[in-house]
């Protein structure tokens, strides 16, 4: 049974009634969803995005003190005050956290700026890469709506072509150094939130939209786990409170190959060819818009005489096709399509005028003729007739995976309506609510009217969607990759903090495009991005370019390093299969900072260059443009030594040693405990 308390607590609330309610439930094992309302009013029923909570059968680790009119949430094991609600008003609150946190982390998302250390406006990034930076986290991190949408931003926050400063997921994590992880708090809200959590003045302050209340779940540790396992415990619990992600087959753990576009049906099953003659498997390739008859519909073009055919000699040899699937649809061409109109199933537009219209175009804002446009996926009905229209296309062609394109909400997708008109009167809606109220909901529940379809239909396996927005929660639907980069250093960099921070946020089938979209990286960043990539969850090359490792624009050694690393990922695909299987279950990223696995060595809190790939690994990226070498710091206690993975050199624990970095090789090292 879930124990429900409610306590009255004068607030410092601006212009209102200084007492306010609070509704305390245990969410699980460790973890308490804390809703603040004004007095007299009825907590909110929805769950929003949360799970029901997961049975327990002991005493929480979590209490709830209050005392003055105050609020204060206490970890039990130690007594220690975690959060103290100290001021809160309609549309916002500000807690104060325990002296004894010294760092923030989470916010992340799917962009490579996603992890958005305050510092990083200050001094660019990876400027304080590959010597230790005695301030990362420090600074706090500042976190945005709850989902990791995609637009273009000019600051130093944002990586890449659509990514931003305010998108990561609301999941803030408090670290104490030399103790590890000693809380995360997750904000529940349907519609905009967003914050600043700091540690330096001990606060976390959120601001919120469209409701009158606080509402969070805070996830501590188990009263008798050790440092070591403390923030097992919480990524556990967190997995719980939002979903848990999909398995991965192991038949698609390798090597994925995408292009915009394969324009043919002779031109994929060639590419193909090519790499199987030099050697390689390609385990999934990605369709792009290239197949398709028109845009926003799934049905194969002339140059794609056979779809059956194709996908059945590709799986014979060992590699599946994933098909790229619009956002909006061509309801002229669809199987059903004028059943959304007739009843309603699609998103409606309100203008200044008042004038309410059905669809406008993604390039110009023109209204179309009621042809193409975003459907209204809070609708179970419009679900299911999309599912239908690919049910008798791409599935009956043998294809299971969909590639989920330009998902974001709507007003965030970069070629569509500027972020600004989201909100007054240029409003979507939705059967649930206004796009600002509920619009949050989209990216998940586009996502999941492929993962009921795949379920209706009993796809065999592999059976898996991937796409460029996530809602919090919405990773057990899938896998995500961080949309369309440019081809820099800087981008490189995003690409690691971009999935360190993404996993760390809950999206633990983190992805992205490989070799950069919008260009040819030269040959040194394409070498080092190709080599890290092989530690991802996904490993996807996508690019408008060339992505054939033997085609033009590639030089020797670029070819060689991506051979080199497709040849990595490929000897240890079991190895990620079973790692990503954990992170299916416990909810552990298959990438993660050192502090993770190493919470009592005071040395891994500065490092942010290196981290845990599974348990058995540890990798230490090139981040320096020009290093032929690097100073890698190997963690652990004497019972731990490290194995260079290509050389087979031995180093000792707690030790730091210059290692040498060719082009085509990966500072990699596997840990060898005796």
């Amino acid at each position: 049974m879930n124990l429900v308390g409610v306590v009255l607590v004068s607030l410092a609330v601006a212009n209102e009634s200084p007492s306010d309610q609070v509704t305390t439930r245990r969410w699980g094992q460790n973890a308490m969803r804390v809703t603040v309302t004004p007095k007299g009013t009825i907590p909110p029923a929805t769950d929003v995005y949360l799970k029901p909570p997961t049975p327990y059968n002991s005493k929480s680790n979590i209490e709830v003190q209050t005392s003055g009119g105050k609020f204060d949430i206490i970890r039990a094991s130690d007594s220690e005050k975690l959060l103290s609600l100290s001021s809160m008003n309609s549309n916002g609150a500000e807690l104060d956290v325990s002296p004894s946190i010294g760092r923030f982390f989470g916010g992340g998302c799917k962009c490579g700026g996603g992890y958005s250390p305050i510092h990083t406006n200050e001094k660019g990034p990876g400027a304080m890469l590959n010597t230790g930076d005695p301030s990362f986290g420090k600074h706090g991190v500042k976190f945005g709506v709850p989902f990791g949408h995609a637009y273009p931003s000019p600051t130093p926050g944002g990586l890449g072509s659509q990514c931003g400063m305010m998108n990561g997921m609301p999941w803030i994590i408090a670290i104490s150094d030399g103790q590890g992880a000693s809380f995360g708090i997750f904000f529940n809200n349907p519609g905009w939130v967003y914050g600043d959590a700091d540690p330096q003045n001990g606060t976390i302050s959120v601001t919120y939209t469209h409701v009158n209340y606080l509402d969070f779940v805070i996830i501590t540790y188990a009263a008798d786990d050790s440092p070591n396992n403390r923030m097992n415990t919480i990524a556990s619990a967190y997995a719980d409170t939002l979903g848990h992600s999909p398995r991965v087959p192991l038949e698609v753990t390798g090597y994925w190959h995408s292009k915009d576009s394969i324009m043919s049906q002779e031109e994929a099953l060639l590419t193909v060819s090519g790499f199987t003659e030099r050697g390689l498997h390609v385990d999934v390739l990605v369709l792009d818009l290239g197949y398709k008859e028109c845009d926003g519909c799934t049905s194969f073009n002339k140059r794609f005489p056979d779809p059956e055919g194709m996908v059945s000699q590709l799986k014979k040899n060992g590699t599946h096709v994933m098909a790229h699937v619009n956002v909006e649809q061509n309801f002229s061409m669809i199987l059903n399509g004028k059943e959304f109109l007739k009843q309603g199933l699609i998103t409606m537009q309100h203008y200044e005028n008042g004038t309410r219209i059905l669809c406008r175009s993604l390039f110009n804002n023109n209204i179309y003729d009621n042809t193409t446009c975003r459907y209204d996926p809070s609708i179970p009905l419009a679900r299911e007739l999309l599912w239908e229209s690919v049910n008798a296309t791409l599935v009956k062609a043998g294809i299971h995976m969909f590639w989920l394109d330009g998902n974001e909400i709507i007003g965030e997708d970069p070629w569509e309506t500027p972020a600004a008109n989201i909100s007054g009167p240029s409003q979507a809606f939705f059967s649930t609510g206004t796009n600002d109220a509920v619009g949050t909901f989209f990216p998940g529940n586009h996502q999941k009217t492929f993962y009921e379809g795949i379920q209706r239909s009993k796809l065999t396996s592999p059976a898996l969607t991937l796409s460029r927005s996530v809602t919090a929660g919405s990773w057990q639907y899938g896998a995500s990759w961080d949309g369309d980069h440019n081809c820099t250093w800087d981008d490189y960099l995003g690409h690691i903090y971009g999935a360190l921070d993404g996993q760390l946020s809950g999206q633990l089938l983190w992805s992205y495009d490989t070799g950069g979209f919008f260009c040819m990286m030269d040959e040194e960043t394409i070498s080092r991005d190709f080599m890290f990539s092989a530690t991802t969850p996904i490993m996807r090359q996508h690019g408008a370019r060339d992505t054939r490792i033997w085609g033009p624009g590639w030089s020797n050694m670029s070819t060689r390093a991506a051979t080199a690393a497709i040849k990595l990922r490929r000897e240890l695909k079991s190895y990620v299969y079973t790692e990503l299987a954990r992170a299916s279950a416990d909810g552990i990223p298959l990438q993660r900072y050192l502090w993770f696995d190493f919470p009592t060595d005071s040395k891994v809190y500065d490092i942010r260059d290196a981290f845990m790939f599974g348990r058995e690994y540890m990798v230490a990226p090139v981040v320096k443009q020009g290093a032929e070498s690097r100073m890698v710091y190997f963690p652990g206690d004497s019972s731990t030594t490290w194995q260079h993975y290509f050389t087979g050199k031995i180093y000792k624990a707690s030790t730091i040693a210059n290692v040498s970095c060719p082009l085509d090789e990966l500072p990699l090292f596997k840990r060898i405990m005796t």
